[in-house]
């Protein structure tokens, strides 16, 4: 996809998200616009991963039209390496707007690249300086 194209399939989404927040609202829900990023190529597989600069500018245009519409956040799902992460967080930070971050997890608990979650958790937030609230404990 086009850097256009993908600015302009980013603003419709924001669009929708705002119809539905609108709805919502007028029932007297509380509603956040999350930006929904996903990563380069299939996310079941982590193909070559991306250096965090190369993922940075990937990701920065899409990123940066969330942040200058009114998404209140970005979310990145079935990210498959700590690398592509890492350049999530750093666009997102880059154009202010917060990100969570959701990875692609084997049954062994580990990334496709073989990496455990805890350690590309632990590598992301390294790189990042990112904050991350304390786990829960039940």
């Amino acid at each position: 996809m086009t850097t256009e194209a993908s600015r302009r399939q980013s603003l419709l989404a924001v669009s929708l998200a705002e119809e539905v927040r609108a709805v919502a609202e007028a029932d007297g829900i509380a509603a956040v616009v999350s930006g929904c990023v996903g990563p380069r190529g299939d996310g079941s597989a982590p193909g070559t991963a991306m250096t965090p600069e190369v993922a940075e500018r990937y990701h920065a245009v899409q990123i940066g039209t969330f942040a200058t519409e009114t998404a209140d956040q970005v979310t990145a799902m079935t990210i498959t390496n700590a690398e592509e992460a890492v350049g999530v967080v750093r666009a997102a930070s880059a154009a202010g707007i917060p990100a969570a971050i959701s990875s692609t997890v084997e049954t062994d608990g580990r990334l496709p690249t073989g990496q455990p979650l805890h350690e590309a958790i632990e590598q992301v937030d390294a790189a990042t300086g990112a904050r991350r609230p304390p786990l829960r404990t039940a």
